[in-house]
Parts: structure tokens; C-alpha cells; sequence
């Protein structure tokens, strides 16, 4: 459970990150919106830690996830063969 919530955590953080970089290029903002700049000084700071973060765990999640397709084929490949192995009457 701990690392679904921690590679939940980064996927959502990953995605974040490319919004925050649009929010922070916008030169003028909209009517009732707020510019990263017009934040406090340390949110700002918070936000570009997070996304020097994301970025060093992006790619852990990408292995991880390939990891992670690897392993649920090889399974599903021997639940597979097993399945085939019952449905079979058994010569002797």
C-alpha cells in the first residue's frame, strides 16, 4: 500500500509540474488570478523544490512501471498456462 501511495504521489506531482511552468510563463494573468510571483517568497521556492524533485523521480516511476508491466505479463502468462493445464484431461 505504502508504494501505490508513493507512486500516486509522483505521478500526480509529474503532472503538476508542466502546469506550474505554463502558470509561471503567463505573462498576464487573468481576471481573479494569481501569478507564482505574486505568491509569499517561500512558495514559490516550495514549488521549484518540487519540481527539481519530480523531475529525479520521474524517471524511478518510468522504471518502475516497466517493472511493474513485466512482472503482471509474466503472471498473467502463468495463470494462463496454468488455466490450459486444468482444462486438459490428463492422459496417462
Amino acid at each position: 500500500m505504502t508504494r501505490v501511495s508513493i507512486l500516486l504521489a509522483a505521478m500526480m506531482l509529474g503532472l503538476a509540474s508542466p502546469v506550474l511552468a505554463d502558470e509561471e510563463q503567463s505573462q498576464q494573468p487573468s481576471k481573479g488570478s494569481v501569478r507564482v510571483q505574486d505568491l509569499p517568497k517561500p512558495i514559490p521556492e516550495l514549488l521549484d523544490k518540487i519540481q527539481q524533485l519530480s523531475r529525479k523521480i520521474e524517471p524511478e516511476i518510468s522504471r518502475l512501471g516497466s517493472t511493474l508491466g513485466h512482472e503482471l505479463k509474466v503472471t498473467v502468462k502463468k495463470l494462463c498456462d496454468e488455466l490450459q493445464c486444468q482444462e486438459r484431461p490428463e492422459t496417462k
